[in-house]
């Protein structure tokens, strides 16, 4: 338990996924590991468990794509500015976003280093599994 608590502190937030189990003490264990790692399940039951349930086939799905949306970001860091930062294009789920600061993608440093989707299309990306592809261009191609 200490050691999630450390992970935690230091920046190492912990995810727990467990098999629940009659025995109130696992059960109990488990709500704790995950409140100390500082990523419990939310639920507005309190009597509800905080870890992820891995149950059943479809409770281990459920539970990953709850914890994928979490930790999923919106926010890219480039490596260094495009080549031509007016002619680039973010494809989320193969549908091109557009350049929108409330519902599409945006650069988010002077330097067009970084850049942030918003809105719906950040939804997308919390909710696929598909890459997020931010493809650059030279002057004058046409992104499709």
């Amino acid at each position: 338990m200490q050691a999630v608590a450390d992970a935690a502190t230091a920046g190492f937030h912990t995810f727990v996924v467990g098999v629940s189990t009659s025995k109130t003490t696992s059960n109990t264990v488990l709500n704790q590991l995950a409140q100390a790692g500082l990523e419990p399940r939310n639920d507005p039951n309190p009597l509800a468990t905080r870890y992820f349930s891995a149950d059943t086939k479809q409770e281990i799905v459920d539970s990953l794509k709850q914890i994928t949306g979490v930790v999923a970001s919106c926010s890219f860091d480039l490596g260094g500015p495009p080549p031509v930062p007016d002619n680039i294009a973010v494809k989320v789920g193969g549908q091109k976003a557009p350049q929108s600061d409330t519902d599409g993608w945006s650069y988010t440093s002077p330097d067009n280093s970084s850049l942030q989707i918003f809105g719906s299309w950040c939804d997308k990306v919390k909710a696929s599994t598909d890459a997020v592809q931010i493809i650059f261009a030279c002057k004058g191609d046409i992104i499709n």
